[in-house]
Formats: structure tokens, sequence, C-alpha cells
């Protein structure tokens, strides 16, 4: 989403969510020059070396130790994430309860990041590959969010309610015809948005 010169990337998730699916992150650029070709995968093998699961990633990691290319790894990882991360966040996680709403500045979540690139730690927030696309641990990212708003739905009327309820079926109705090349998708989301925040202040 983008607000004059705002921009902000939203995601939804349930409760039940474990992983959040960050979009891609092309393996073949990270992994260059380090001689990995052969351990790019998400299958399992007999090494157990790979992208598929935790273990799989540490044990890479170590292989990337091993051949003194941490540093040139983490240097990467940290420009890839910088570059590709370069929204504002914000997480939606809906339960039958209550929304709680997490909000990510680009610069927080990189140093997010960072910090746990520099301390060895990357695979305590990245779970794994999926083609191009990185999990990563929920609740470690929302562990480590500074602003938090949780909205109750026992607090909020029934206009209010519906209205939520509306904007989370059409916001993905609206992702699938974006996707599917149906441009003004994302203005409608917009237009939606607004509306709904601008009832919200005279409700609330």
């Amino acid at each position: 989403m983008i607000f004059d010169n705002f921009s902000v990337s939203l995601k939804t998730l349930i409760p039940s969510n474990k992983e959040i699916n960050m979009g891609s992150f092309e393996k073949t650029i990270l992994f260059d020059g380090l001689g990995l070709q052969s351990f790019l995968t998400e299958r399992k093998n007999e090494a157990n070396i790979g992208l598929g699961s935790v273990t799989q990633l540490n044990n890479l990691i170590d292989v990337i130790k091993k051949g003194k290319n941490y540093d040139k790894f983490v240097n990467k990882f940290d420009e890839m994430v910088k570059f590709i991360y370069a929204e504002n966040l914000i997480l939606a996680i809906k339960s039958n309860k209550q929304f709680e709403f997490y909000f990510y500045s680009n610069g927080e979540f990189y140093e997010i990041f960072k910090e746990f690139a520099l301390n060895d730690k990357i695979t305590n927030i990245v779970n794994r590959w999926k083609g191009n696309s990185i999990r990563i641990d929920t609740e470690i990212l929302l562990s480590n969010c500074k602003k938090k708003v949780v909205m109750k739905f026992d607090k909020l009327n029934d206009e209010i309610i519906s209205l939520i309820n509306k904007f989370d079926l059409n916001l993905h109705k609206n992702y699938a015809s974006y996707f599917n090349k149906d441009l003004s998708a994302k203005q409608r989301i917009f237009d939606e948005l607004n509306t709904n925040f601008e009832i919200f202040k005279d409700k609330l």
C-alpha cells in the first residue's frame, strides 16, 4: 500500500500460523559464490543439508563457516533484507475475540534480521525456504515488535465488527484479483481501508 510517499505491506494471519511467508528471497542470489549449489534444496537428503528445515539450514550454515564465508554470507543477507523489506509492515492477527495489529517500520524490521544475523542466530527467525520464499518464525517476530494495538471485539459495536469482517473478506478477494492482472484491485483496497478508518474514528 502506498499513501503519498509512505508505503506499507499488510499481512493477515490467524493465531495458529506458526510461520509467516515473507515472500520472495532469491536463494541463488544469497548463496551465489559460496559453492553451495548442490545444497540449495528443500528435499531431505543423506547429509541433511539444505533449505527445507531449521536443521538443514543450521547444517548449511556450518558448511559456510567451515569455508570461512560466514561474514560474506551475513553481509549479503543484510543487504538483501534491507532491499527486499524496504516497506513498513503491519501484521494483523484475527481471532474470534480480538484483532491484534503489530506495526514495524522498515528500519525496525531490518534491525531485527540484522541482530539475529550478527549474533549467529539467523535460524532463530528464518525457519526455511519454500521455493524462493522464506518462512519466518511468527512468535519470534511478534516478540520483537515495539508497537502493538489490540482491538477487542466485545468493545466494538456490531457495525464495526461487520466492517472488519467485510474488509477481511474483500482484502483476500482483491489480492486474488490483483494477481490475476486486475490492477485496479489495489486501489479498491486502499479506498475501502481509508473509508473504514474514517468510520472507526467516529464510532470508537
